[in-house]
């Protein structure tokens, strides 16, 4: 019988395959597109917190930290590039899109400042993965810097929602849906760091919303009528 360890890395290393091609396809694709380019970076970050999880995973029943805080490394560049990508789409050249940026910029510096100067805490173990539970002072940190993210995502959702029903027609759908993409991988994140606790099918459950997640980011810039769809201007 596969032990459900292996499906925790086999969702993992699916999530970092996906969006790692997801993030490439659309540098690749699309160069000159400064907001395709920002929402490619989300991406590529991702993929390499995925990496972490999935190194330090094949490396049990051994505890390597090292990977652990790599990855909380990047998912600091990921929130980071999850503002400047919203910031810019909702309010480009304004400075509020400036300020929110800072604020989150300094927000992620102070997080990594903690994880370096924190000693990691002794893991939660399961069949199903390792949890470290942080400090306190982190996770309120943490838990800042995740409620301005969601705020910039439901503000972006939401106004588009809203300029569909006041015209009373659909359009971009293609930027909406890779909001949504965005939305639906950090909410499902979230509960991930409650799942492992418990383990299960939860947990398994999770992981494959979290690379659905990626893979609605890919699907959004693959097809022909959706990549021109992006290049159209908000009116």
């Amino acid at each position: 019988m596969i032990k459900p360890v292996y499906y925790n890395i086999f969702c993992s290393s699916m999530i970092v395959l996906v969006s790692l091609y997801t993030s490439l396809y659309i540098l690749w694709k699309k160069r000159k597109d400064k907001e395709a380019i920002s929402f490619a970076l989300i991406w590529l970050s991702t993929s390499f917190f995925w990496l972490c999880i999935v190194v330090y995973t094949l490396s049990l029943p051994i505890i390597n930290k090292f990977p652990i805080k790599g990855g909380q490394i990047f998912i600091t560049t990921t929130f980071f590039a999850i503002v400047y990508h919203f910031s810019h789409k909702i309010w480009p050249n304004k400075k509020i899109s400036k300020w929110t940026i800072f604020s989150i910029a300094f927000l992620g510096i102070f997080y990594i400042f903690l994880l370096i100067i924190y000693p990691m805490p002794e893991p939660i173990i399961t069949d199903w993965g390792v949890a470290f539970v942080p400090p306190q002072l982190m996770k309120y940190n943490f838990f800042a810097i995740i409620f301005i993210i969601m705020g910039l995502m439901v503000y972006d959702l939401s106004k588009r929602i809203i300029f569909w029903i006041k015209n009373k027609k659909i359009t971009d759908i293609g930027r909406f849906f890779a909001s949504f993409s965005v939305f639906l991988y950090i909410f499902v994140a979230f509960f991930d760091q409650w799942a492992i606790h418990y383990g299960g099918l939860q947990l398994f459950l999770i992981r494959i919303i979290e690379m659905f997640a990626v893979l609605i980011a890919y699907l959004c810039y693959s097809g022909e009528s959706l990549e021109n769809s992006f290049l159209k201007q908000e009116s």
